[in-house]
């Protein structure tokens, strides 16, 4: 049960990660242009 909840809590922090490096992109693309 705790290896389940690490491993789709994993999931969803690498899914977090993700997305704030877009937004962090997308936000250093439009200050720049």
């Amino acid at each position: 049960m705790f290896v389940f909840f690490s491993s789709r809590l994993g999931c969803f922090l690498s899914i977090l990660v993700s997305v704030a490096l877009t937004a962090l992109l997308l936000l250093l693309l439009s200050s720049f242009g």
